[in-house]
């Protein structure tokens, strides 16, 4: 592993959610504080709290918890239609604004906002580090584009946070924005474009700031999304792709 000189890109080794994932006696966690001894204590720590959705939170619900835990186990089960991804490809390759037909076909699925712009490079990830499988892989991202949609969270179900009702809630969601990021993926890959989903723990893209160039809405003081008319009730997906809006 290199870790020696400066980047301008993130890790995301060093994210939270990497950094939690991490487990005592693994070669990644051997790797990880190896590197980085100060934030050892402190993650442990962490660690040491009860986990989220699982007995010993304050606000645990068994059957919602688990209910919100088969949506996140749904994410990587996620298969798209082979014969809709058909049928979308041929309708994108003869539409006469490509762009309007990824907004249609990501709006008809759920999204309810989205937008094109250009991946700025800074905000591709260095390294993998959410999973020990590919942990500290390097990202090799070469495309150009970044369609980003937003999908919202229930208005009524995000009020009672911090109750685990929201967590399910996000849950489901998450599910849905990654259905679109592979459909889409599937659609362009189709289509005969290079194309990679971003979505929930698979991202090798910082989505916030791209949804911010792509006319999505402004950063918070927070470093979340806030959007028109649902504010921070959104979760982002992505799809990257060398696709420039036409295929003539």
């Amino acid at each position: 592993m290199i870790w020696g000189s400066p980047v301008s890109r993130t890790d995301e080794r060093n994210t939270t959610f990497a950094r939690m994932a991490r487990r005592p006696g693994t070669p990644a966690y051997v790797d990880y504080y190896h590197w980085h001894p100060e934030r050892q204590a402190r993650d442990d720590r962490l660690r040491a709290l009860p986990e989220l959705l699982r007995p010993g939170g304050q606000h645990f619900a068994a059957a919602i918890c688990g209910d919100a835990e088969d949506w996140f186990r749904r994410i990587d089960t996620i298969e798209p239609d082979p014969s809709l991804v058909a049928q979308l490809a041929v309708r994108l390759q003869t539409s006469p604004d490509p762009n309007e037909g990824l907004r249609s076909i990501a709006a008809a699925h759920g999204a309810v906002a989205s937008g094109v712009c250009r991946l700025d490079p800074a905000f591709v990830y260095t390294h993998k580090g959410r999973f020990d499988s590919n942990y500290g892989a390097e990202i090799s991202l070469d495309h150009s584009v970044a369609f980003v949609f937003l999908v919202e969270m229930d208005f009524e179900e995000m009020q009672r946070a911090p109750r685990a009702e929201a967590i399910r809630e996000s849950a489901r969601q998450y599910y849905r924005a990654a259905v679109i990021a592979r459909l889409l993926e599937a659609v362009l890959l189709a289509a005969g474009r290079s194309a990679r989903a971003q979505y929930d723990a698979h991202y090798d893209v910082i989505l916030p700031p791209l949804a911010v160039a792509a006319g999505l809405g402004e950063l918070g003081r927070h470093n979340l999304l806030v959007a028109d008319r649902v504010g921070t009730r959104v979760r982002i997906g992505a799809v990257t792709t060398d696709f420039h809006g036409s295929f003539r």
